[in-house]
């Protein structure tokens, strides 16, 4: 029998993370998870069949406090992500889910933060940028940019080696589900930039990243026009399709739209491979029992096969 650990994070302790975690775990056998979070929340959660799991991190004396959010609570979210990179670089786990946190709250004590995924590109990287990606039953997305504001993302495009990114992302992402995929690229620019009437020059460097790749014989088509792709005619085929988005909201919107509540969101070009859920901490409702646990119970899902390979 294998040996190798998942470790979660609780994500932010006054959230919905903790318990859509215990609900993911409700019946699964717990010798290979390992819980990185808050002890109050398990108590809170009547889950004290867990607490010989947990790793705990934060003041001893911190209370949740269901929905608040703060700097006490995003302080224990953040220790919890350096705990992991703890656990993983020492080999006592191998694998990482994450429930969500708030950038808000952590940034509040961790000026800086931007995310897990820039976390754990600058802790766990392999030398290049990490990947934000996606994992869907109708479709995969990966997003060329992380959070950045949209006014710098033609910058960064005009001035990345698109090719190198795009053969690389596909490769990783194949690598991740274990099956070959068709990839679509999504123009910069409303309708593709209209060849060029509506772009400038973002459009025409996809156009020639994807040409390049064509000719080494990856199976690769775009820019193709954000507004119209992601129609059912579209999604049907021999292959899964992998759509590579150039900004954040242009691919998640559908991607949330289409794959909400089951869509797992998974980190590529780490050391390690890394899950979490489609959604974020929903304050509003921490602690009220009205949190569906379905991505976490996809990601729960997805890292445990992963941790069998």
């Amino acid at each position: 029998m294998s040996n190798r650990k998942l470790v979660i994070t609780l994500g932010d302790p006054n959230s919905i993370g903790p318990e859509i975690v215990i609900e993911a775990l409700n019946k699964k056998p717990l010798d290979k998870i390992i819980l990185v979070g808050s002890r109050d929340c398990l108590l809170k959660l009547k889950a004290e069949k867990f607490l010989g799991n947990l790793i705990e991190v934060g003041p001893k004396n911190f209370k949740v406090q269901w929905g608040k959010e703060g700097h006490e609570s995003g302080r224990i979210a953040y220790e919890s992500l350096e705990e992991s990179v703890r656990l993983l670089e020492s080999g006592k786990a191998h694998v990482i889910l994450n429930a969500p946190v708030s950038k808000k709250a952590i940034e509040a004590s961790v000026p800086g933060f931007v995310g897990h995924t820039g976390f754990y590109e600058s802790a766990l990287g392999d030398g290049k940028d990490a990947v934000m990606s996606f994992c869907g039953n109708r479709f995969h997305l990966a997003l060329f940019t992380h959070h950045v504001p949209l006014a710098r993302v033609s910058d960064i495009i005009m001035k990345a080696d698109l090719v190198d990114w795009l053969q690389r992302c596909i490769e990783l992402f194949e690598q991740q589900v274990n099956q070959s995929l068709s990839t679509v690229v999504l123009g910069f620019n409303p309708h593709a930039g209209e060849q060029g009437v509506l772009s400038l020059g973002e459009d025409e460097k996809i156009s020639e990243a994807v040409s390049k790749l064509r000719i080494k014989r990856y199976d690769i088509s775009g820019p193709k026009p954000a507004d119209t792709f992601f129609q059912e005619k579209n999604l049907i085929g021999d292959k899964h399709h992998l759509v590579i988005a150039m900004q954040h909201d242009q691919g998640l919107i559908p991607f949330k739209m289409t794959h909400f509540g089951q869509g797992v969101a998974t980190t590529l070009g780490l050391r390690y491979p890394r899950f979490t859920v489609d959604h974020g901490t929903a304050f509003d409702i921490a602690g009220k029992g009205q949190a569906d646990p379905s991505s976490m119970i996809h990601s729960l899902e997805l890292a445990l096969k992963t941790l069998d390979v």
